[in-house]
């Protein structure tokens, strides 16, 4: 997996280039920016709203993901095509396979953390308190919505209050819970403190595999 990549955009509405731009702040490569396919390794362009579609030239400089209302109307095999809407999970996994990076950081379970370092149990384990992420959730595995991303952000970068998580994010409450708890399971959910905290009591791990038949 390459450090750094150069990555452009053409004919994307705002909110697809927001949620791009917000995805990639959670990878671990350093993406730099540019304004022609030829200087990019992955250019990624709006079928329905570019002025055009990269030359042939240009298609075959850098790696090529195509968003198109119609998928099938795109005669781009070397392209990896995208339905719109834009959804995070699809962007991933189309980034994921350019950059023929397998996205097993999620499946590698950190190990449990010692039982005196884990919070004290309580009714619900997360309220009323401030949580952190020490490892960014996998949105390959996610379908994270363009509402929870930059929440996301906030939970990798600091402690951010659990209650103002669910009030601010009342449609997506379900997903937020799957990423907490598989955080939970792998050790990577703490509080303000530190301390790790421990996952919902009868959840198990990887409830969005099991919904979505990963």
């Amino acid at each position: 997996m390459k450090s750094s990549v150069a990555i452009g955009a053409d004919g994307l509405e705002d909110k697809d280039l927001m949620l791009l731009r917000s995805a990639l702040k959670l990878r671990r490569e350093e993406w730099i920016w540019v304004d022609v396919p030829l200087q990019a390794d992955i250019w990624i362009v709006d079928a329905e709203r570019a002025a055009g579609l990269p030359t042939p030239a240009e298609a075959t400089s850098c790696r090529l993901v195509v968003l198109a209302g119609d998928p099938r109307a795109v005669q781009m095999p070397q392209a990896e095509v995208i339905a719109k809407p834009l959804k995070a999970m699809q962007l991933l996994r189309a980034i994921d396979r350019l950059l023929a990076y397998a996205p097993a950081e999620a499946s590698r379970a950190a190990p449990n953390p010692p039982p005196a370092a884990a919070a004290p149990p309580v009714a619900h384990p997360w309220l009323g308190r401030r949580i952190r992420l020490l490892r960014a959730p996998s949105l390959s595995k996610y379908p994270v919505t363009v509402e929870m991303l930059s929440w996301v952000q906030s939970i990798c970068h600091g402690a951010v209050s659990y209650d103002a998580l669910i009030d601010a994010l009342p449609l997506d409450r379900e997903l937020l819970h799957a990423i907490l708890n598989d955080a939970a399971h792998d050790g990577n959910l703490v509080d303000e403190n530190g301390v790790a905290l421990p996952a919902l009591a009868g959840r198990k791990a990887g409830l969005m595999n099991r919904l979505f038949g990963k």
